[in-house]
C-alpha cells in the first residue's frame, strides 16, 4: 500500500465501514473510548451519511469547516472520508476547510490533492 492509499484509508473511525472488535479495542486502549462513545459515533455516522446523501441527491454542497485544534483531527478525518466517498468524477459535494497555520498542513494538503485525483 503506497503512502497515498494509507493516507486516504487510515481512519480509525470509518463512516462507511463496519467497525470491528479490534478497532473498538484499539480505540478503548489508545483513546479511552467508552461503549457509549461508540454508540454516539454510530448515531453521528448515520446522521452524517443521511445529510450528505441528501445533499448529493439535491446537488448542493456541504462545507466541512476547520475547528479548534483539539478536535481538528476527527473533523479532518470525517471530511476526508466524505470527500473520498462522495466527490466522484466531476461531482463535488463535500468541501473541506483546513487550518493552514498548523505545521502538519505542509504534509496534509499535498496528500489531499494527490488522493483526490
Amino acid at each position: 500500500m503506497d503512502a497515498c492509499a494509507r493516507y486516504a484509508n487510515g481512519h480509525l473511525f470509518q463512516l462507511y465501514e463496519e467497525r470491528t472488535p479490534l478497532l473498538d479495542a484499539i480505540a478503548k486502549a489508545l483513546g479511552g473510548v467508552a461503549p457509549e462513545d461508540l454508540k454516539a459515533f454510530d448515531t453521528f455516522s448515520e446522521r452524517t451519511k443521511k445529510v450528505t446523501h441528501f445533499a448529493a441527491e439535491k446537488n448542493c454542497l456541504i462545507y466541512v469547516d476547520a475547528e479548534q485544534t483539539y478536535i481538528q483531527a476527527a473533523i479532518e478525518s470525517f471530511g476526508q472520508q466524505l470527500t473520498h466517498r462522495l466527490n466522484q468524477g466531476e461531482a463535488a459535494i463535500i468541501m473541506n476547510g483546513y487550518q493552514c497555520y498548523l505545521k502538519r498542513m505542509e504534509y496534509v494538503i499535498p496528500m489531499e490533492i494527490f488522493s483526490a485525483k
